[in-house]
């Protein structure tokens, strides 16, 4: 009877184990983008860094107070686009990067998603090993959703 006890937790450890892991294939970025929208957050903060060749000004970081799916308050001032040159990003906007880079075939990129809510937490393309300081990085850090 221990016998078959042991079996069956060792077959139902296996599952849960088995069915936790994070698929580590082209559906990665897919089951990440899932887990944030079922998160359903559409107001929150984060500190948000741009890794590129450019002055201090652009790679932050930057305070970003989204509300309803748009940036609201960077650093604590209204946002107006048409005043930023500084391309920051809202949560969705990150993952529409991550789709359009892939697609552009980069030669080297890495995505680390955030393992609660699935964001993007780090982000780096290098699209053409031939061009120096193309490169792009964000780093996502200090999240939090708001009511």
């Amino acid at each position: 009877m221990k016998s078959i006890k042991a079996l069956v937790f060792g077959i139902i450890s296996t599952l849960v184990v088995v069915g936790c892991k994070v698929p580590k294939t082209a559906n990665e970025k897919a089951f990440h983008e899932q887990q944030w929208k079922r998160a359903n957050i559409h107001s929150y903060e984060f500190l948000f860094r741009i890794n590129c060749f450019c002055g201090p000004e652009t790679i932050g970081p930057h305070r970003i107070e989204v509300r309803s799916d748009t940036i609201y308050a960077v650093n604590g001032a209204p946002f107006n686009p048409a005043k930023n040159y500084i391309r920051l990003m809202t949560i969705p906007d990150l993952f529409r990067f991550i789709r359009e880079s892939d697609g552009r075939n980069p030669f080297r990129k890495s995505v680390q998603y955030d393992s609660i809510y699935g964001f993007p937490k780090s982000l780096y393309y290098d699209f053409d090993e031939r061009i120096a300081d193309e490169e792009i990085g964000y780093i996502i850090t200090e999240f939090q959703p708001k009511q």
